[in-house]
């Protein structure tokens, strides 16, 4: 009975130790820092921002926990108005003949 115990112990620690490893060829080296972005310019570019809302929704593999934060963010400065928006000024009507 004690090495049945014995046994289930080790492998429960077995199991536990396997759950979160990833394989070598997909972990960053440990010697390149990881990239920081950037949520003003997130932003401020509409099409990188709808960029990496998509790569979260599709749980791509390279949208990091830190990107979708960002651009959760991002999304929320643009709503409330506290991120500089490059938004095109409306064009003036072409009154023509109609001022004179």
């Amino acid at each position: 009975m004690l090495v049945n115990t014995k046994l289930l112990w080790l492998a429960a620690a077995l199991a536990l130790a396997a759950c979160d490893q990833r394989p070598a060829e997909t972990r960053p080296p440990a010697h390149v820092a990881a990239p920081t972005i950037d949520v003003a310019r997130l932003a401020a570019d509409r099409a990188a921002l709808d960029d990496a809302h998509a790569r979260c929704k599709a749980r791509a593999a390279d949208a990091t926990p830190e990107l979708c934060a960002a651009a959760a963010e991002a999304t929320r400065r643009r709503f409330s108005g506290s991120a500089s928006v490059n938004v095109p000024a409306p064009a003036a009507p072409n009154l023509g003949d109609a001022n004179r």
